[in-house]
């Protein structure tokens, strides 16, 4: 029992900082590419490697609250998972969905389009539906792997 309300309040938690990280990351994703003409994939590296930076220090004392003096192992292994999820899964579900499968993106533009015409670009609703999807993606592998192999569980945690 004790082990589910321990796993539950550090979902909340991560759910917390995660919705923080994005926003920090959506909003400097877009202000690079349609302020800065930065390209999608350049700009969403770097965005994310900003948030994921932030990202560590927030889980460890918030999310996971770990007292482990190994911090050095624990951001070398953070990062590492962070980057594979970044790098990889991210940019290759943005690759994809922009490039390749973008039908679900342009029914999402038309129906924003019906409701509030020109509002938005269909460049614009396609970056942002992939990111959000490539977001999901990685917060879940994120999860994971963070709690099984950085910030091992404690009693102490909650």
């Amino acid at each position: 029992m004790e082990n589910k309300e321990l796993n539950k309040k550090r979902l909340i938690r991560f759910a917390i900082v995660g919705v923080f990280n994005t926003g920090f990351d959506f909003g400097v994703l877009n202000a690079l590419v349609f302020v800065f003409g930065v390209p999608d994939i350049m700009a969403n590296i770097f965005s994310a490697s900003v948030a994921a930076s932030v990202s560590f220090f927030l889980n460890r004392r918030f999310v996971f609250k770990s007292v482990s003096q190994k911090t050095t192992r624990q951001f070398i292994v953070f990062m590492t998972i962070t980057l594979v999820g970044l790098y990889g899964l991210q940019n290759l579900i943005i690759y994809t969905l922009t490039n390749h499968f973008t039908a679900p993106s342009d029914w999402c533009f038309s129906l924003l389009d019906w409701l509030s015409p020109g509002t938005f670009s269909l460049d614009f609703v396609n970056l942002n539906f992939a990111k959000i999807i490539a977001t999901f993606a990685s917060l879940t592998w994120n999860y994971v792997l963070y709690a099984r192999y950085v910030f091992k569980p404690s009693s102490s945690s909650i």
